[in-house]
């Protein structure tokens, strides 16, 4: 609105002296106001801003509105006197006649009161109490005291209901209090008294300071507007975008408000978030909250800081009436670039089957950190960009069967990209190759993941993780302690998906386990105890240091046939064959299910790990150790033999005569049935010295998931074949010769349908 010229006609003078620890706050003066969307702040710290500059539904009419007075009231900060009078060049100009101040309806002429509670002069926040008498035989609904802004902006209502644009000739806003509120449809009735407090900033100006106001009411009944605004705000994290930084968006918020309506016929809510999104943002109606909502995201770069955006609600009955409210919309600090990343697959943790769907949730442990936002796994993956800090993880199925699995204590270092693989337990799965019931499994399961690592925290590529138990139980004359193994990946992460913590109903709970970690040229580490909790990961950082520097005493790939090693039973110097397929895979007999994660290889013997041989339990032609077998038996049997069978493979002599310290070390991968696996299809590891054989290693693990038609290999039950590597210390047996000893025996003729066992790469070091 134009500046206006007050003139003192039939005058209230309501002077009272203020105490200096009084205090006031109410708006003052009318007109326009610019857009400015950056909060800012009078000197006392208090936030003002002149509205969002809004396309208004105009030309806007007074609907049910009707007019009780256009005041002015004078503020003398000298001689703290107020005195309100009738505004009739206002009044004039917008063509409106009050009563309040009417000699008919309020011949007494007090019918306002302005009372002054407070003022603090150090803010120059003023406290009023505001009453208002109904002098009229009318009732009045929804009264309101609407405060006017100046041309430029000097006071500010810090505590109004809403804003409203009545009795404004162009597109501005102004602050409002509303009177009744506790009284049913707001009803002020006739020669009814209500009070308000208002608390206003006023800045500190010699002499008098002026206010215009005005007291607005609806007949004969409630407003067509909204009539309230409340438990609005902003939820979320957005900020600028860092184009030179990969993995940087403008994050997502979410603006919201209730909106009060006697008609509940509420035709539009919006938000002004130009210098945010770029325009005015529609609210949707949200029936599960009971509120108007909206996504939003930093689409135009907004710099950090606190953004004051108009709220504007409509209703149907007039849509030119509109009531409105700010918002604070924070735009945050840009985050640290998000260059590093934890990623990985969902799988089933026995089929390998893509879960997905489920809910990937990754927490920062610092709950002030950096956490992303929960994501969907898409084609067996999820990925989500993270800052350095230690996460944990949680993986909710999008089915009813699977269970919910959680990781913890990920750590993720600076240009890091962490993986993580999770499989899920489904105890009710059914068997795809036995679908009338399901299949013999683990009934209870865990994870381990991790990253093995140097010194200097480089991952150490295709490290062994050997996992054993001291709660396993022996099936077999040997102690038995393994339960599977993993090979690290080539930077050093690793995932164990389906880890037993009971493998039958029958069989004891595991309470613990224990890692042995083991990469060529490092000493191997030994983690232990770590827990055993169903459904749950744990992921660790294991660091190896070099193995001190030492010499070769002897070493053999298997490159060289004749070998001059003792081989019996299917013991033999294989060279690699990418066609050698273990013939119980193949859909002429289906003896064996392949496993699921065969990748590559697909039914194949594995590939050396160094030169083109290695030695194998196995028959070429068959590429299993079946040896002799009837062709004419039925599928899923497992591979059934004539007989049993058994070999050893022993060394030629090794001298660590002159050495004060002796190691061996081997990569060994083996398939063999999942059928009492402890029991049957045994392996073992011997030193000979002086004709003695010592017993080093008993490979099987304990678990018997079954069925026996499933094989089970180091990486598990149903999982691919896998190298490991495997280090003893020979230190007791130096100044002296030595054999190595290697031993394979089926014990029975049942289930020798799977590949065998496979050595390769050893090498005796010595100092």
């Amino acid at each position: 609105m134009t500046a206006r010229n007050y003139r003192a006609n039939f005058p209230i003078r309501l002077i009272l002296l203020l105490p200096l620890i009084i205090i006031f706050s109410l708006s003052c003066g009318g007109g326009g106001n610019t857009a400015s969307p950056n909060l800012q702040e009078n000197p006392m710290g208090v936030a003002m801003t002149p509205p969002n500059e809004r396309n208004a539904l105009a030309p806007q009419d007074l609907g049910s509105h009707v007019i009780w007075g256009l005041y002015t009231m004078i503020i003398d900060q000298d001689t703290h006197e107020i005195e309100v009078v009738e505004n009739r060049e206002l009044a004039m100009h917008l063509n409106v006649k009050g009563i309040l101040q009417s000699d008919w309806w309020c011949p007494a002429h007090n019918c306002i009161k302005i009372q002054f509670l407070n003022i603090d002069t150090d803010t120059n926040v003023y406290t009023i109490k505001g009453t208002l008498v109904n002098p009229s035989h009318f009732t009045g609904y929804d009264v309101r005291v609407i405060i006017f802004y100046g041309d430029t902006l000097q006071h500010d209502l810090l505590n109004p209901d809403d804003y409203t644009m009545l009795y404004e000739p162009d597109d501005d806003i102004n602050p409002f209090r509303s009177y009744a509120k506790t009284v049913a449809k707001r009803q002020f009735k006739a020669f009814a008294s209500y009070s308000e407090i208002f608390e206003m900033y006023i800045p500190p100006v010699p002499g008098k300071f002026k206010i215009d106001f005005a007291v607005d009411a609806s007949y004969p009944g409630n407003c067509e507007e909204p009539y309230e605004l409340e438990d609005f705000g902003f939820d979320g994290s957005i900020y600028p975008d860092d184009p030179g930084l990969d993995g940087i968006d403008q994050g997502l918020g979410s603006v919201f408000t209730e909106v009060e309506d006697w008609q509940e016929n509420v035709s539009e809510v919006s938000v002004d978030t130009t210098p945010i999104t770029g325009g005015i943002t529609y609210l949707a109606y949200n029936d599960l909250l009971d509120r108007w909502e909206a996504s939003i995201t930093d689409a135009m770069d907004a710099p950090p800081g606190d953004y004051r955006c108009l709220i504007a609600a409509y209703s149907e009955d007039d849509p030119t009436l509109g009531l409105f409210n700010y918002v604070i919309i924070t735009v945050d600090e840009t985050p640290p670039p998000a260059v590093q990343t934890i990623s990985g697959m969902v799988v089933d943790s026995f089929f390998m089957d893509w879960l997905d769907g489920s809910a990937v949730t990754v927490v920062n442990q610092d709950l002030m950190g950096f956490s992303p936002d929960p994501v969907t796994v898409t084609s067996g993956e999820y990925l989500v960009n993270v800052i350095t800090g230690i996460y944990n993880i949680t993986v909710v199925p999008d089915d009813i069967t699977h269970h919910t699995q959680v990781v913890w204590d990920v750590a993720v270092t600076t240009n890091e990209d962490v993986e993580v693989d999770i499989g899920l337990s489904d105890p009710y799965q059914l068997d795809p190759y036995d679908p009338i019931g399901t299949y013999a499994g683990y009934r209870a399961i865990m994870g381990f993941a991790g990253r093995v690592v140097d010194d200097l925290g480089n991952g150490i590529p295709y490290a062994t993780v050997e996992l054993q138990s001291p709660d396993s139980y022996s099936l077999s004359s040997d102690p038995q302690w393994d339960v599977c193994y993993e090979q690290a990946d080539e930077n050093g992460y690793f995932s164990m998906l389906n880890v037993p913590v009971q493998a039958q109903d029958i069989d004891p709970f595991i309470s613990q386990y224990r890692l042995h970690v083991r990469a060529p040229g490092f000493q191997e580490t030994i983690i232990s105890p770590l827990p055993a909790f169903v459904d749950q990961t744990f992921y660790n950082v294991i660091i190896l240091s070099p193995e001190p520097v030492t010499s070769v005493v002897w070493e053999d790939s298997f490159e060289t046939t004749p070998t001059d090693w003792s081989l019996s039973g299917y013991y033999h110097v294989q060279t690699y064959d990418a066609s050698i397929m273990n013939i119980s895979f193949s859909p002429a007999y289906n003896f064996v299910v392949i496993p699921p994660d065969e990748g590559p290889i697909v039914g194949n013997i594995p590939v050396p790990t160094d030169g083109a041989n290695y030695l194998w339990y196995g028959v070429e032609q068959d590429g299993n150790f079946l040896g002799s077998w009837d062709p004419f038996q039925g599928p899923y049997t497992g591979g059934l033999s004539y007989s049993p069978h058994s070999g050893m493979a022993t060394s030629p002599s090794i001298d660590l005569s002159g050495y004060t310290s002796a190691r061996v070390e081997f990569d060994m991968c083996y398939d063999i049935e999942s059928q009492q696996p402890a029991s049957f299809d045994e392996m073992r590891f011997y030193v000979v010295q002086g004709g003695f054989d010592y017993f080093q290693q008993f490979y099987n693990p304990f678990t018997d998931p079954g069925p026996n038609y499933w094989p089970v290999s180091m990486a598990g039950w149903n999982r691919t074949v896998i190298w490991t590597h495997f280090s003893y210390d020979l230190t007791s047996y130096v100044g002296d010769s030595i054999n190595l000893r290697y031993t394979f025996s089926t014990d029975d003729e049942l289930y020798n349908g799977c590949r065998g066992q496979f050595i390769d790469n050893i090498k005796v070091y010595g100092q």
